[in-house]
């Protein structure tokens, strides 16, 4: 074998160990590669200090005075939790999260509850997302119960528990 077809063996076995050596290109013990999960690793992630925000735990201790006790609530509802996707669509439209579900002891969903303060008015974002999440749940025949932390005028019902029973009691009973 000439001396030039040595050399590019040569190369070629000294790439071939190269890339099997390069640690972007290991197995993880998870099964991916270390160059799928960098970029996700190089990110800072921490503990979140609590589920729900002081407005949403408050509501949530009248919502569970006002429900049925036949009825289970639940925070922090993920769609696709309670929603599949039937025919063309895309799953990720499922990520989205509601503040509360109801449930029968079968674990059926009831009602799923958005608990909105005034930036659901304002901010173009959030009423783009709420508009989808109904669309969503109407598609799907989930009833979806928005309470507002206060009106245009500044009242708040959502701490009414007689008014939270009735608005809950006419899309569940």
């Amino acid at each position: 074998m000439p001396f030039w077809g040595w050399i590019i063996i040569g190369l070629v076995i000294l790439v071939l160990f190269i890339r099997g050596n390069n640690p972007a290109n290991k197995q993880t013990p998870q099964g991916g590669t270390d160059k799928t999960t960098k970029s996700f690793q190089s990110a800072e992630y921490k503990r979140k200090a609590r589920l729900l925000t002081f407005p949403e735990q408050e509501f949530f201790e009248k919502l569970k005075k006002a429900v049925d006790p036949d009825y289970l609530i639940y925070p922090q509802i993920v769609l696709s939790s309670v929603i599949e996707k039937a025919g063309d669509g895309y799953q990720s439209e499922l990520s989205r999260v509601c503040d509360f579900g109801i449930f029968d002891k079968d674990f059926s969903i009831v009602a799923l509850i958005e608990y909105n303060d005034i930036s659901h008015h304002t901010d173009r974002e959030r009423i783009d997302r709420d508009g989808k999440v109904r669309y969503l749940c109407d598609g799907a025949g989930i009833p979806l119960i928005t309470f507002w932390t206060q009106d245009a005028q500044g009242k708040s019902f959502a701490n009414d528990i007689n008014y939270i029973r009735s608005r809950i009691n006419s899309f569940v009973a």
